[in-house]
């Protein structure tokens, strides 16, 4: 299930940069996994339910590895607006990495980033002495497309229910909060259910019709999900 939010500017920092960067998001939604009423098989330790954030962003994809080897093929995002140029970063779960090839005068390894002009031109680039962006190499059309990137918002919250077992007929669910991908610990818990009073079972707002369960998976289906 998807919500769709109204457009936000957050502002944040590139390092080295002399700049203030916009990002501008076109969506912000609510992510949730797996869609209702459908029938699911997960194995124990698996997630069952998850919500998270999401933002749709201007980017590209990189078809390929490029070929002189300053990046591999995966999704790019969109970050902000600098020195007229606008800058991107790799989206790290498309298997994005922008590999450092350059290294300044006095041999330290150079921030590198790609960036693209007025024109729509993409270069790889670096920032200079004086903190200036160098457009050093241009990537051909052939190699990559502008399109929409989707990305998961890296601050935003994400709530899990993770199948742990079954003893007798209480199963057992661990839930599990996450933000900028470290655990909130202090937000686990574990639940655990007698389905002889019910197959439906609740944490928070999520409700989960419960269809069969065994020391080694359970079939169940999403009858709510955490901000429902």
């Amino acid at each position: 299930m998807r919500k769709v939010l109204s457009i936000h500017i957050i502002s944040i920092f590139l390092l080295l940069g002399c700049e203030t960067l916009q990002m501008d998001i076109i969506t912000q939604e609510t992510v949730s996994n797996p869609s209702h009423n459908k029938e699911i098989v997960a194995s124990i330790g698996d997630i069952l339910l998850e919500q998270k954030t999401r933002y749709v962003t201007e980017g590209f994809e990189i078809f390929k590895d490029l070929p002189s080897g300053e990046a591999k093929q995966g999704l790019y995002s969109r970050i902000g607006i600098q020195q007229g140029y606008i800058i991107y970063k790799p989206v790290e779960s498309s298997g994005a990495q922008i590999i450092n090839t350059y290294k300044t005068l006095i041999g330290i390894n150079a921030l590198v980033f790609f960036a693209s002009n007025q024109n729509k031109q993409l270069f790889y680039s670096w920032y200079g002495g004086f903190g200036n962006i160098v457009p050093a190499k241009q990537i051909p059309d052939t190699l990559f497309k502008y399109k929409d990137v989707a990305v998961d918002q890296v601050d935003s919250i994400q709530q899990t229910l993770i199948y742990t077992g079954k003893q007798k007929n209480i199963i057992k669910i661990s839930y599990r909060e996450s933000q900028g991908g470290m655990a909130r610990t202090a937000f686990n818990m574990e639940a655990t259910y007698d389905l002889d009073e019910s197959n439906v079972i609740a944490f928070k707002n999520a409700r989960l019709l419960i269809l069969k369960a065994t020391n080694t998976s359970i079939k169940y289906s999403v009858l709510k999900n955490f901000n429902d």
